[in-house]
């Protein structure tokens, strides 16, 4: 799962220095980390 890793830093490093868009990528990332959750649970259900 290295590469989810990878892309959560890279959504962090656009973040960063954009006050104004704290509030939208905290958003952008629960939805993110929300998507994430339901895909494991979906790919252990498959097992």
């Amino acid at each position: 799962m290295d590469g989810l890793n990878e892309q959560k830093k890279g959504v962090e490093m656009l973040g960063v220095g954009s006050d104004s868009n704290d509030s939208d990528l905290d958003k952008e990332m629960q939805e993110f980390e929300k998507q994430n959750r339901e895909n494991k649970e979906f790919l252990e259900g498959l097992k």
